[in-house]
């Protein structure tokens, strides 16, 4: 048993030796280039910013955001007592969903959801979905 396992422990340190050349990887050998994946970096400001500055750039990015034909589109969907406002359906329509509620208990809602936002109630109209 002592020889056999000599033997093949000789066997193992001659492949090793033998094939010591050819420890680098391996590379494949091509005349096309090879591109490079693009690495995402993010970039952290330690130096830090007025907060005149950041509420400035925050006020000019909203007036770039807003869209007079959908104005409350940063709100919704906006779930009230009863209703749901789901979308707008096209420029200045909203869609309600009721649930549960009377339409006219759910209509003063609305109101008073679009007058909280700064939008006269009567710039919008309600398509009503049950």
């Amino acid at each position: 048993m002592v020889i056999l396992l000599s033997f093949l422990a000789s066997g193992m340190i001659l492949v090793k030796f033998l094939y010591k050349e050819n420890e680098e990887p391996l590379r494949i050998k091509t005349d096309e280039p090879i591109a490079a994946m693009p690495t995402v970096v993010q970039i952290i400001d330690l130096v830090g910013e007025d907060s005149d500055k950041e509420a400035t750039s925050e006020a000019d990015q909203e007036e770039q955001n807003y869209d007079p034909d959908y104005p409350l589109w940063e709100v919704l969907p906006y779930h009230g007592k009863g209703f749901v406002v789901d979308r707008y359906i096209k420029p200045l329509t909203l869609a309600v969903k009721i649930k549960g509620l009377d339409r006219s208990i759910v209509e003063e809602g609305v109101d008073e959801w679009l007058e909280e936002n700064g939008i006269d109630p009567f710039s919008h109209i309600i398509v009503w979905e049950d």
